[in-house]
């Protein structure tokens, strides 16, 4: 054999053992980003849980002091025990966790990709999991207290911290859920900081239409039902996403959703409740930005590539 053969196969050689240490190390680096991608998943995921979890709670608690304990009964709930209550919540919030939650969630990321999708499966869960609840508990301290003989401020404090503290919790939940959701979308940095602003606009809307039910009138009547009822429909309008360029033909449905799930019955339902109880002292402003909002809205209808 001549040296020129042999240097070729020692050539060669050297070649194949450099080019399978390569895929090896390629290999390690594709499984260990695997690994930290699942990792990442995994304490994202508890982070969402933990942020649907705790306004429950929160909300459950709040209830539980309001309506007050009386030799480990709650008088106002049927004589319940405060204890059966806290069972049959906690066996709720572990089975719909287990049996209703987290299957969903782990169907939706074998199936979908959250940065094509066109909307958003965390939020229509935290709607669902969450808001609906919280409200159910606020609407029952509601009704309870409305059907006590309490003196009349100490409903109106009751509700005050309802409104100061289980309202604001809930929607900053739902926020959170949110942003989750746009940190895992493709998109810009500067349009995800732009909608993250947007989105506290809509919030102070929401918590303003909650406050109006600290009017005695407006909470002494059923028309209470109606604003939270409003307002937990709003919170729907975040479950689609802003359409990008791409997805220029999806402008249209998106708008229509925003005017159906927030400006057009928050318009209704403030000019309503002006009309029944009188006009408050700068309340008029917010029935007036919605009316702008949908006319803004439909002039985007009409012409969907400014959008």
């Amino acid at each position: 054999m001549s040296q020129h053969s042999t240097s070729f196969m020692y050539s060669s050689a050297s070649q194949r053992s450099v080019h399978n240490m390569e895929l090896a190390m390629a290999g390690a680096t594709s499984s260990r980003s695997v690994g930290c991608g699942s990792l990442r998943l995994v304490i994202f995921e508890i982070v969402q849980w933990v942020t649907l979890f705790i306004p429950t709670i929160l909300t459950a608690h709040q209830l539980v002091q309001n309506l007050g304990t009386r030799e480990g009964v709650l008088p106002s709930l049927y004589g319940a025990p405060i204890a059966t209550f806290w069972w049959i919540f906690g066996c709720a919030a572990i089975g719909v966790s287990l049996f209703v939650y987290f299957p969903t969630k782990y169907m939706v990321h074998r199936r979908l990709d959250p940065r094509k999708q066109t909307w958003r499966p965390a939020v229509l869960l935290y709607n669902l999991f969450c808001g609906g609840p919280c409200f159910a508990f606020i609407l029952l301290g509601t009704k309870i207290f409305r059907e006590s003989r309490m003196q009349e401020e100490v409903k109106s404090r009751m509700y005050d911290e309802a409104v100061y503290f289980a309202a604001p919790v809930i929607v900053f939940g739902l926020i959170l859920t949110e942003w989750f959701c746009k940190g895992r979308e493709d998109l810009a940095s500067n349009v995800r900081a732009e909608a993250m602003i947007h989105d506290f606009l809509t919030v102070y809307d929401m918590l303003e239409l909650v406050a109006t039910g600290r009017d005695t009138e407006v909470y002494e009547s059923y028309w209470i039902y109606a604003v939270y009822g409003v307002a937990f429909v709003s919170m729907f309008k975040f479950v689609p996403r802003a359409p990008s360029c791409d997805y220029s033909h999806l402008a249209k449905p998106y708008l229509i959703v925003n005017l159906a799930l927030h400006e057009v019955p928050y318009c209704v339902v403030r000019i309503a409740l002006i009309a029944l109880f009188g006009l408050k002292q700068g309340k008029l402003i917010y029935p007036l930005k919605n009316f702008l909002a949908i006319v803004f809205r439909l002039y985007q209808l009409h012409d969907p590539t400014d959008f």
